[in-house]
């Protein structure tokens, strides 16, 4: 059996994640998507819960939906690669199916082979000590790569690539050409990226995904979770704050003195610098409320992802067995990832006032 692993946040699903998905059908015999939980890459709740999410992913054609974990889910490019293809390896994927701009697996393989090199490093760390935020680091150390390292899809395409490579895994690549990217307002022959679908009107966004996708997405969960956020900030102390991964240089500081609000954007901006992007004190805010300690940086290099399914196609009983056996072999160290998941999933229930679902769902 020939598993297709495609690596997602359907927030929301829509045409584009569609058209990928039947390109990958084609493919193999069984198509896997490792999908984030509840929050997202942005550290933002998702726009649905995981588990909708998934049963809509089975109902456009998936054969299983895994979950990603919070701890790589809502953390950096490298870091979501890492537990992806991780959690595709553990599942024995052969091939990798994503969209990008470039559409050329052979341009962004060499592009991905170029920043394994360690003068890459060298000057990445060059580039970060004169202050410019690490993604202008990295298409400054590789100006020949420049105009592929600017695109957002390539870029975590090529964090895919090397996280195969690092791991010596037999996966190949297929990529299929986006016109786009996921932070695209545009609007390109009936596609639209899931940022531009969240700020449509439901009328407008029935073109772009499927209706079931639409009309699950919750309008307030973001403003709820920022609320939330700015308020709870105001309690953590300076050593809470520490010891937050993601925390460095005395960023400790900034935030233990920010004054108090209940406007996420104006904590942030309190806090923001050149050196430290928006999308970077996001995520460590969010860290800091789920209790993400530096310690989990350690963890994430001393084990694998573990493997949790959300949903599955009960059609394909084998993929199903498969899947099943892999889930329960959880480490000491894997539950303890898992244990920050419950943690999002309770804040996501809190936030929305949807109960939390304890077993995988059969479509």
């Amino acid at each position: 059996m020939k598993i297709c692993a495609i690596i997602a946040e359907y927030n929301p699903f829509h045409n584009g994640h569609k058209r990928l998905l039947d390109f990958a059908k084609l493919r193999g015999d069984a198509v896997v998507i490792i999908m984030s939980g509840n929050f997202v890459q942005r550290a933002m709740p998702a726009c649905t819960d995981k588990y909708t999410r998934a049963q809509i992913a089975i109902a456009n054609g998936a054969d299983a939906v895994l979950e990603l974990p919070s701890i790589y889910a809502t953390s950096s490019a490298q870091n979501f690669a890492q537990g992806a293809i991780e959690i595709a390896n553990t599942i024995g994927a052969q091939e990798l199916c994503f969209g990008s701009e470039c559409g050329d697996t052979q341009m962004l393989m060499r592009c991905a082979k170029a920043t394994l090199d360690t003068q890459f490093d060298e000057q990445v760390k060059l580039h970060l000590c004169k202050g410019v935020s690490y993604p202008k680091a990295v298409a400054l150390a590789l100006p020949q790569y420049q105009q592929i390292l600017d695109k957002p899809n390539n870029t975590l395409a090529i964090e895919y690539i090397k996280a195969i490579i690092k791991s010596k895994s037999n996966i190949q690549i297929a990529t299929l050409l986006r016109p786009d990217n996921y932070n695209s307002d545009s609007l390109i022959d009936g596609y639209a990226s899931a940022t531009a679908i969240r700020n449509m009107n439901k009328m407008q966004a029935y073109q772009y995904a499927p209706q079931h996708s639409v009309d699950s997405m919750l309008s307030t969960v973001e403003t709820n979770y920022k609320q939330f956020a700015s308020t709870a900030a105001a309690l953590i102390d300076k050593e809470h704050w520490q010891n937050t991964e993601g925390v460095s240089e005395g960023l400790e500081n900034k935030f233990a003195n920010a004054t108090p609000t209940n406007s996420f954007d104006n904590l942030i901006a309190d806090v923001k610098s050149k050196r430290y992007t928006q999308l970077k004190l996001q995520r460590i805010v969010l860290n800091a409320l789920l209790g993400i300690t530096a310690q989990y940086t350690n963890l994430r290099r001393q084990t694998v992802a573990p493997t949790k399914i959300l949903a599955v196609s009960a059609n394909n009983t084998k993929l199903l067995a498969h899947l099943c056996k892999l889930s329960t072999q959880l480490t000491e160290q894997q539950k303890l990832i898992s244990d920050i998941d419950k943690k999002a999933d309770r804040l996501y229930c809190a936030l929305t006032g949807i109960a939390p679902t304890h077993t995988f769902i059969k479509v």
